[in-house]
């Protein structure tokens, strides 16, 4: 007889454990598929936006990212700028949009800007950043190869506490439908270069401290990003 309860209580939990993946799996919200080429065309509302009337290209893989390539664009010497569109569905309809802008000299970190929309039936409509900030501890590496000094740490940390938005750059991968943070200056003039007073506010060690990207990876649930473990 006890055997038999035993088997039985077993069996129960084992059904419990099937029925409570069944339900996570049903509550999991199947994003849309998208297979036009809605980041080209998000920029061409963009820069339109920003009366910009070159004209680009859309290679025959672009879907939810597009890098932007103009036509006979040769680009100015010693100068870089990138342009890149990355859309992510949203469950309800439309996409969110990252219109992410790089500008740098040769030998610089760059100005980064990140602009958000929400992309709907060939309307552009600007939003409020949506993008998560990770807590500093989760910016700072924990290699062993690299002990961190703590006065260093301190002045960082300060530092970010200041401007958290001002130090946190991101990698975009919509086809993945997840995005990276990482520990960044996002002004080169404002916080790299040293100001009239020749004070520093990011030091050249601060991108030593800094752990990879793929520690903070957050995944697009089709309203906003989570972090995944």
């Amino acid at each position: 007889m006890k055997q038999f309860f035993l088997l039985f209580a077993s069996l129960a939990i084992l059904a419990s454990c099937g029925n409570q993946n069944q339900n996570q799996n049903t509550n999991e919200v199947k994003l849309p598929e998208i297979t036009e080429p809605v980041a080209y065309q998000a920029w061409l509302e963009i820069a339109k936006s920003h009366g910009l009337e070159g004209k680009y290209i859309c290679p025959e893989n672009s879907t939810v990212r597009y890098a932007v390539e103009a036509e006979n664009d040769e680009g100015a010497e010693g100068y870089m700028i990138d342009d890149l569109v990355s859309c992510y569905p949203y469950k309800d309809g439309g996409l969110f949009t990252v219109h992410s802008h790089v500008e740098a000299a040769e030998g610089q970190g760059g100005e980064f800007e990140y602009t958000f929309y929400n992309f709907k039936d060939g309307v552009l409509t600007k939003i409020e950043n949506p993008l998560p900030i990770p807590e500093f501890a989760d910016l700072l590496s924990d290699s062993e190869d690299a002990p961190l000094q703590e006065d260093m740490v301190a002045r960082l940390e300060n530092l970010f506490k200041s401007r958290p938005g001002d130090f946190v750059a991101y990698e975009f991968y919509p086809e993945e439908n997840k995005i990276q943070a990482y520990l960044h200056p996002l002004s080169w003039g404002r916080d790299v270069e040293p100001d009239e007073n020749g004070h520093y506010n990011w030091l050249e060690q601060f991108y030593e401290m800094r752990a990879r990207p793929d520690k903070n990876t957050y995944k697009w649930n089709g309203e906003k990003f989570i972090k995944t473990e």
